[in-house]
């Protein structure tokens, strides 16, 4: 008899589905510079960043109130990609790390 197993693949994250529509009524704005804006309501914080040309990405969702920055969207997710590859990069060099020493 024949075992046939199937190989582990990791579940692929969908980071598309990861950000959701902002519903708090106020928020501390990030401006496109980095710099603070203060904290404003949702409506003014979206209107600001249209005006620019820009985005509004909430940032950090669980602060209060949640944290949003006027960014590019896809700027945005480019450096997200990036540092997901840096840091899977360095894990997989520090396993090879590991396994040298033994």
């Amino acid at each position: 008899m024949r075992i046939i197993r199937k190989k582990y693949k990791p579940k692929k994250i969908d980071f598309e589905k990861q950000h959701r529509q902002i519903q708090c009524p106020q928020v501390r704005v990030i401006d496109e510079s980095g710099a603070n804006a203060g904290v404003m309501d949702t409506n003014t914080a979206l209107a600001l960043a249209q005006e620019k040309g820009l985005d509004l990405i909430e940032v950090s969702p669980l602060a209060q109130p949640p944290v949003v920055r006027i960014q590019d969207y896809n700027q945005f997710r480019y450096q997200e990609s990036k540092e997901r590859k840096k840091s899977k990069a360095r894990q997989t060099s520090y396993i090879l790390g590991i396994k040298k020493l033994f």
